[in-house]
């Protein structure tokens, strides 16, 4: 969950921002459980990207260091 679908960005909304404390409810009882290690995935888009043809930009990294050429 980031920003860019919780508070800030075109695909963010308050439906989704609902979505927030039950995910990290789901960290905080693994971590209960013991569990100490988590991977988690990000994805992103190039400014370019085939997707915003049907929506606005979203998840652009705004480092210019991730973002493609």
């Amino acid at each position: 969950m980031i920003a860019g679908f919780l508070t800030t960005g075109n695909l963010a909304s308050e439906g989704v921002g609902r979505l927030a404390e039950p995910v990290a409810e789901v960290f905080r009882k693994a971590y209960q459980h013991g569990i100490r290690n988590f991977v988690l995935l990000q994805d992103t888009h190039h400014s370019q990207a085939s997707e915003f043809r049907a929506s606005s930009p979203f998840k652009v990294p705004r480092n210019p260091k991730l973002a493609w050429s």
